[in-house]
Order: structure tokens, then sequence, then C-alpha cells
């Protein structure tokens, strides 16, 4: 239900629903243009970061449970003007871990 809600949120901070692949198991990269910037939509990112945070940081879910939450929190730091400095030391940890991670990549090279 967390999940749900973390990705409901994430999904309503963008300006349609219909940029993200509902395929993908993994939320992408969007253009500045088409994140919602208006506080409502800020406060949608920070509460689903916190939701996927807390859920990441749990030691009994299985590692690649764990790896997909992490980045889903980076997907919702990312797309946070005043977060971009700790979107790109989350990409470096998650680099760091496990350089060939191609989820991260392209969230690494949108913070270029």
């Amino acid at each position: 239900v967390k999940r749900t809600r973390a990705g409901i949120l994430y999904l309503a901070a963008l300006s349609s629903p219909k940029l993200q692949n509902p395929g993908a198991a993994m939320p992408e990269p969007v253009g500045w243009p088409f994140v919602r910037r208006d506080d409502i939509s800020v406060g949608r990112l920070k509460e689903a970061a916190a939701i996927v945070s807390e859920m990441a940081a749990d030691i009994d879910r299985p590692l690649p449970d764990r790896e997909a939450l992490s980045i889903w929190y980076l997907s919702c730091v990312a797309n946070q003007t005043e977060k971009l400095h700790l979107a790109a030391d989350v990409c470096a940890e998650l680099i760091a871990k496990h350089p060939c991670n191609i989820y991260v990549l392209p969230w690494a090279l949108r913070l270029i």
C-alpha cells in the first residue's frame, strides 16, 4: 500500500502520468517542463521520497526490493530543484555500489 501511494504521489507531480511507461518497474526521467513546480506537487514528491526512503532502509526487505526503492527515492529528489545536490550524491552512491546500474545512469545524465 505504501509503495502504491508513493507511486501515485510521484506521478501526480508530473504534468501527465502518461509520461511514464506503465510497464516499467522504475521511474524514468522526464524533461523539466513536465515536472510540476507548485507547492502541492513538491510536497507530493517530498512525501513520496520519505515513504520510499523509509521502505528502502528496512533491512528485512530483500536487497533487490531495497535497490528498486532507492531508484524511486532518487527520482523523487531529482525532480525537486532544491534537492539536485542531494540527487547527485544519491546517484554517486548508487553508481559506486553498482557501476552498471541501468536505472541510475539516465538520472545521472539528466543531472549533468
